[in-house]
């Protein structure tokens, strides 16, 4: 059913934003800004653009773990293992780590076929070479015929200790992205040259987080526009009917005063959680709606610090949210909260 569009106002500060639950999410702020950009957002939810496919979700399968190349757990895998220490033409981990009998990449594709599965192989990128890789091409789909289209090059290779915690092994001497991506262009042309028609990933990741539950089967890429170029917006229409927006103020000095409109959707009036993104962060944190405001001793955290901004609103650094006043109230003791910007006098306020 066509709904007409809605229309809520939120400010965005440099960085980035996340609406969860076809609710509105702030950007994470940065320190105080000299000015505030105005800008127009229409998520156009009746107009698909993609639809998240089945392979865009999977299992792992771990070579340390014995079971899973039996017919028993072929219908059930659930597992981690390794990628970026893994050898395939040995069956080895660096380091001496497990490596169970009977899960060579043979066996796991014969697990793949018996799953009724479809494989996505990763690459070791943390110590292997465009060579082996693409050695591993030639083996799988030329040598063997079992026609393996989608590969990854490295997994998780955020944790590879260049913002900070380590997990994930990369004996490169840069751990940077840029290295990352100089190096996964190597890999993609030895791979390719052996079978051009192969589907390569690469690895991403949300800002200090984990992409695991952006997106899921069935859930639809939506089309929005902005009037400014400094603001980039997405979003995704969950299978459930819920939207998703994110907004990402890409400039790095000021804020965004968004107007934030729906066509297709109508977004709830008291579930809206702000996911924020803090310029210089290194956590994603969240507000809601109705998260009351309590005097604290000062700690200089950014959850107690507040911009006035020039159309009288009071706005969270950590939240974005702007400072409310419930149910209107205007008796003393009326509680202060958190809650969307919306314009309306409750939310407005003065210098003494």
């Amino acid at each position: 059913m066509h709904r007409p569009a809605r229309t809520r106002m939120l400010r965005l500060s440099a960085a980035l934003a996340l609406a969860v639950g076809g609710t509105i999410a702030a950007a994470g702020a940065a320190p105080p800004a000299s000015a505030s950009t105005s800008a127009t957002v229409t998520v156009n939810a009746n107009q698909a653009l993609a639809t998240l496919p089945t392979t865009g979700t999977g299992v792992n399968f771990a070579v340390y773990d014995g079971t899973l190349a039996t017919p028993a757990v072929q219908s059930a895998l659930s597992t981690g293992g390794y990628a970026d220490g893994y050898h395939w033409q040995t069956n080895t981990e660096d380091g001496g780590g497990f490596v169970a009998p009977n899960t060579d990449f043979d066996h796991y594709m014969a697990t793949v076929r018996g799953a009724g599965a479809q494989a996505i192989v990763t690459a070791n990128y943390g110590s292997g070479t465009p060579q082996e890789a693409a050695a591993w091409v030639q083996y799988s789909n030329v040598t063997k015929g079992y026609g393996v289209k989608y590969w990854e090059i490295g997994n998780e290779q955020y944790g590879n200790g260049e913002y900070g915690a380590k997990w994930e092994g990369d004996n490169h001497a840069s751990h940077s992205a840029t290295t990352y991506a100089t190096n996964l262009l190597q890999y993609i042309s030895a791979m390719k040259a052996v079978d051009p028609t192969i589907k390569i990933g690469a690895v991403l990741t949300t800002p200090a987080s984990w992409p695991d539950g952006i997106v899921g089967p069935g859930d639809t890429l939506v089309s929005t526009s902005s009037s400014t170029s400094l603001l980039s917006t997405h979003a995704v229409k969950r299978a459930n009917g819920d939207v998703d927006v994110m907004l990402i103020n890409k400039d790095p000095n000021n804020d965004a005063s968004v107007s934030l409109s729906y066509n297709g959707f109508t977004p709830g009036s008291d579930t809206s959680t702000v996911y924020s993104y803090l310029k210089n962060g290194t956590s994603i944190t969240s507000a809601t709606n109705g998260t009351k405001v309590d005097i604290w001793s000062c700690n200089g955290q950014r959850n107690q610090q507040w911009t006035l901004n020039a159309d009288g609103s009071v706005t969270g650094v950590q939240s974005g949210l702007c400072l409310d006043v419930s149910d209107l109230g205007t008796a003393d003791g009326s509680l202060v909260q958190l809650w969307g910007c919306n314009g309306q006098s409750n939310q407005q306020w003065t210098l003494g």
